[in-house]
């Protein structure tokens, strides 16, 4: 453990093939102190606040911070030379976010003495979604101050104090190409508590995220997530003691990091060893690749948020720049996919909540090739942050090249939201036509062969143990046989290994009411040791695939643990349901069973059946109990009503008789109304599904 040293200066962060560097930590203590002689005792006292806090400790609450970029140009073209895109800012966002919350899947790599230290910051960035004055704007903020190059000085007194923003509100990020004593220097950040005209971070233009012009060795972000460490108040891990005649002396201030004589650069290899220790060079504050680091320890979290708690309090009060009342934000589109084999499309978009209410209603227009508007509704409950999606009635599409535009309009009913340039969004796809069409339904399978049926196949990619026909045991005990794959062998399916049992393609076009069912039997091994099943359907030859359904440990099992290998009785299966309305008249529908395995036990499945229901009858789908429709005939407001609570929240798909898709959405509660006051006259057929999956379909006549 390294003795605590108070270490003042701006931070700079350089790269060169030679490994050589340019490092300006005593040159900027040196003008720092010369040009303010109190520097010194004001810097020791905010480190005495730091050590104060830490002692204190902090809740493991999440801490928002709201960022400002500003982008340096010389008059380029949007997307030209150091005029970075908006695309390749916001995945500078996301980096930071993934790698201050570990959400970076590269935690893997840390080698297994050093997984203990490994801390979660527990910080989200956010763009700033209003200026200074209050008008909502991007977050991205673009300078065209007639300087195409900036050396350390020239960002000091000219570029840094003529753009900033008030950093008691906003953190700030700059993005410049460097010349001068910034030749080969990636970016530099200045520490808590020194001048307020300066405070942020600045960044070489080509350094910046994951995506656009990005230098070779820093193609994951974080050169931002290294100088946001100092600008939270971390010095480098090896603390800054130049090698002899000091090696071993220098300190980063955080007890937990081991003593470490000088940086590292590229991807060394583990381990390492100086100062009689073995190196955490695959910390974000060392000197190695973008791919070589991947962690905070939890001494240096500790120091962050105590920094940040002490020294950056007001900015952190003011995050609610971030939060704009009401936004619906477009996030991707599923499907279509870039190329598509079928000319049958589920047209699938994702959406976030940008603001700081929940929302509970959303249209969406959309058109292809420009064509005629269309719209649909979306009714959910969409905390702020979450991101849902939303699958729109199936496309018929000809063979070729086209585009699909969508617009989100009417968030909670209020017309637009506020904030409009994230709510449209256009994709180019291609149709190739070359999807065949599919089996006919209704199917029932059972497993009763002794090979797979038709069309039927097994993904076993790791070559291990998978599925297979298990030919002593049937569903419920009324078949002789089944499928099944064993988690219980460790050697044989070890945790996390993924095998699938792909069906048939099938067609639903003109099918009323589809849905997919099958029985299971299953039983967790312990509660630490347990499987999933998922469900998944594709509409494009299987290149994206739709999650359905998904169950694991003790929510998939029909028996309690057993430490043994599971072998069902005929009491202990279920059958599951899953509602395919929403892919009615798909011509080429394929499913995918997803074993994901926990070193659990094994897992059975039968009759897996793809049946359908007749429109014009109220027919019990599985169970009605006391369910009705009340006005009907009604021309304005439906409610469902029920003497039984436990039906609620319950899903309702309306369909007019043709058994077209109308409008889908969920009710909460008996005093929930569903708004029909703009569907015409008409027959409807209004399904309605229970949380438990039990389903009916009510007639509803409609009239104005």
């Amino acid at each position: 453990m390294k003795h605590i040293l108070l270490l003042f200066s701006i931070a700079i962060y350089s790269f060169s093939f030679s490994q050589s560097h340019y490092c300006a930590t005593t040159e900027n203590l040196k003008e720092q102190l010369q040009s303010n002689p109190r520097l010194k005792t004001h810097l020791e006292d905010i480190e005495r606040q730091i050590q104060e806090k830490i002692n204190e400790g902090s809740r493991a609450s999440i801490l928002t911070i709201p960022v400002v970029f500003h982008v340096l140009h010389n008059g380029d073209a949007y997307g030209t030379g150091e005029n970075i895109t908006d695309e390749q800012i916001l995945s500078q966002l996301d980096a930071l976010n993934r790698d201050f919350n570990n959400r970076n899947v590269d935690t893997n790599r840390i080698p297994a003495v050093f997984k203990p230290l490994l801390g979660n910051m527990q910080v989200e960035f956010c763009l700033a979604r209003f200026d200074e004055s209050g008008n909502v704007f991007s977050g991205i903020v673009r300078h065209n101050l007639g300087i195409a190059q900036w050396d350390r000085t020239m960002l000091e007194t000219n570029g840094k104090p003529n753009t900033i923003w008030n950093p008691n509100q906003y953190y700030n990020i700059w993005t410049a190409r460097f010349t001068g004593d910034l030749n080969g220097v990636l970016g530099y950040a200045q520490f808590p508590g020194m001048s307020p005209s300066t405070d942020g971070v600045v960044l070489r233009y080509d350094c910046v995220g994951t995506t656009g012009v990005i230098n070779t060795g820093n193609e994951m972000g974080r050169v931002a997530t290294h100088e946001t460490g100092h600008w939270m108040g971390l010095y480098h891990i090896w603390g800054d003691d130049g090698g002899e005649p000091n090696e071993c002396a220098g300190s980063d201030s955080v007890g937990d990091t081991p003593n470490q004589r000088i940086e590292y650069y590229g991807r060394p290899t583990h381990p390492q060893v100086s100062c009689s220790a073995q190196n955490l060079f695959m910390n974000y504050m060392d000197y190695v690749d973008d791919s070589a680091k991947v962690m905070f320890s939890q001494g240096q979290v500790d120091r962050a948020r105590a920094a940040l708690l002490s020294q950056r309090g007001q900015l952190l009060a003011a995050s609610s720049v971030c939060n704009l009342n009401l936004d619906a934000a477009y996030e991707d589109m599923v499907s279509p996919s870039d190329t598509n084999c079928a000319n049958n499309l589920l047209p699938v978009i994702r959406f976030k909540n940008n603001g700081s209410q929940n929302i509970t209603y959303l249209e969406i227009i959309y058109n292809i090739d420009g064509g005629t508007n269309k719209s649909a509704k979306w009714y959910g409950n969409l905390a702020p942050r979450k991101i849902g999606s939303f699958t729109l009635p199936i496309e018929n599409v000809a063979t070729g090249a086209h585009t699909f535009s969508i617009f989100l309009f009417n968030a909670n009913g209020g017309g637009d939201d506020d904030y409009a340039l994230n709510d449209n969004a256009t994709k180019n796809f291609y149709v190739t036509g070359t999807a065949s069409i599919g089996q006919n339904t209704p199917i029932s399978e059972g497993f009763e062969s002794s090979i797979l049926p038709t069309g039927w196949s097994v993904e076993n990619p790791n070559g291990d143990r998978t599925w297979s026909i298990n030919t002593s045991i049937g569903g419920y005990s009324t078949s002789g046989q089944s499928m099944s794959i064993d988690n219980f062998d460790n050697g044989s399916n070890p945790t996390n290994r993924k095998d699938n049992l792909l069906t048939a393609s099938y067609n639903l076009k003109n099918t009323n009411f589809p849905y997919l069912n099958f029985d299971v039997a299953y039983a967790n091994r312990t509660s630490t040791r347990n499987d999933t099943l998922t469900v998944f359907a594709t509409l494009d030859c299987g290149h994206t695939w739709i999650q359905l359904w998904r169950k694991g440990g003790s929510t998939l099992a029909t028996q309690s643990e057993t430490n043994i290998l599971f072998t069902p009785t005929s009491t202990q299966w279920k059958t599951e349901k899953i509602d395919l309305n929403p892919y009615i008249n798909a011509e080429n529908i394929q499913f995918k069973f997803e074993n994901k395995s926990g070193w659990g036990n094994v897992l059975y499945l039968d009759n897996i059946n793809i049946k359908t229901y007749g429109v014009g009858i109220d027919e019990e789908v599985i169970l009605s109990n006391n369910i009705m429709v009340y006005p009907n005939p009604a021309n304005d407001f439906v409610s469902i009503q029920s003497n039984d609570e436990c039906i609620y929240p319950c899903k309702y798909i309306l369909k007019n008789n043709l058994g077209q898709l109308v409008e889908i959405g969920f009710v909460e509660n008996s005093q929930d109304k569903i708004n029909i006051q703009s569907i015409q006259s008409g027959l409807y057929y209004l399904e309605i599904k229970t949380q438990h999956l039990h389903s009916i379909t009510k007639k509803l006549f409609i009239t104005k």
